[in-house]
């Protein structure tokens, strides 16, 4: 069981709808170095306007055209842990494929009726 901020106890209920995933869109910070303390963190928070911290993706936007996914296994502080990189990797690839599955749907080129000959190769507009 775990604490609310105003430090009464959580429920099994309470825990159970705090562990759903959940997509977020905002700005994330992104930088060259681990983020390891809470205050530093908190501090960033306002005033950038950030939802979250990451370091992978750091300036590639600066090369080429990208979309970052991120998924969340922990809170850019001192208690970070490995316990749910895997989880968070599955849900940043299950994300990423539903998007590229989405604009390969809008970006697919037009093909020819099967009843115009036998012709079954895919055409170009």
């Amino acid at each position: 069981m775990g604490t609310t901020p105003d430090g009464s106890q959580t429920t099994t209920t309470e825990m159970l709808e705090a562990q759903k995933p959940s997509i977020h869109f905002g700005r994330i910070a992104s930088g060259n170095q681990v983020m390891k303390g809470g205050q530093h963190r908190d501090r960033i928070i306002p005033e950038r306007g950030v939802i979250g911290f990451e370091m992978e993706s750091a300036g590639i936007w600066d090369s080429i055209p990208t979309i970052v996914i991120k998924s969340v296994c922990d809170y850019a502080d001192s208690h970070k842990n490995k316990r749910w990189q895997g989880y968070a990797a599955a849900t940043a690839a299950a994300c990423t494929k539903a998007i590229l599955e989405e604009w390969r749907s809008l970006d697919s080129p037009a093909r020819i009726p099967a009843d115009r000959g036998n012709n079954h190769r895919c055409e170009w507009p």
